[in-house]
């Protein structure tokens, strides 16, 4: 028996339309904005510092940093951090906290001083922060969830450990940790 005209338009506007709110769905929740930071402020660029970019961004951004000096940060926000060229440098206190178990931060290929994960329900990532011979202290607390790939940390006089992990799930992977022994006489 062969279906009505009208029963087969109904069951394709309806297939169409699961379809399209699938594809909706999807659009909505992969979208992210790229946000490009340069120091010099060049073309193209739409902040000129790690911390006004990082408030101004949304879960899932995406921030390119160009070649230059930028101040510490602290966020909560699951967002990617990309080094675009050699000698992306941040001085001062890097600090990811309170991420909710939804979100993921990834930073990879700048140039950290010091870098506190506290308090991180969602996955954090460190790559290829070769922060030599500036990276000095590494600290992650009670975070679910952290892989630090690439490191090379050196520890400094005035610091307690060159790396500290307390109550948190933590993959150290491709890294190096030299502590400070104190002055020698």
């Amino acid at each position: 028996m062969k279906e009505p005209m009208s029963q087969k338009i109904s069951i394709r506007s309806r297939r169409l339309f699961r379809g399209t709110l699938a594809i909706f769905a999807l659009c909505t929740a992969a979208r992210a904005d790229v946000i490009v930071v340069d120091q010099s402020n060049g073309a193209g660029s739409d902040f000129s510092d790690l911390p006004q970019a990082i408030a101004s961004a949304s879960h899932n951004d995406l921030l390119l940093v160009r070649s230059g000096s930028y101040s510490g940060f602290t966020t909560a926000k699951g967002v990617r951090i990309l080094g675009l060229e050699p000698n992306v440098e941040v001085s001062g206190l890097c600090v990811i906290q309170n991420l909710h178990s939804s979100r993921k931060f990834v930073l990879s290929r700048l140039e950290l001083t010091q870098v506190e994960i506290r308090n991180c329900a969602g996955h954090v990532a460190l790559g290829q922060v070769d922060g030599y011979p500036r990276l000095s202290s590494v600290v992650v607390l009670d975070s679910a969830d952290v892989r630090l790939s690439e490191l090379y940390v050196v520890g400094r006089e005035g610091v307690a450990q060159a790396v500290y992990i307390g109550a948190s799930e933590v993959e150290l992977v491709n890294s190096r940790v030299h502590g400070w022994t104190g002055p020698h006489d």
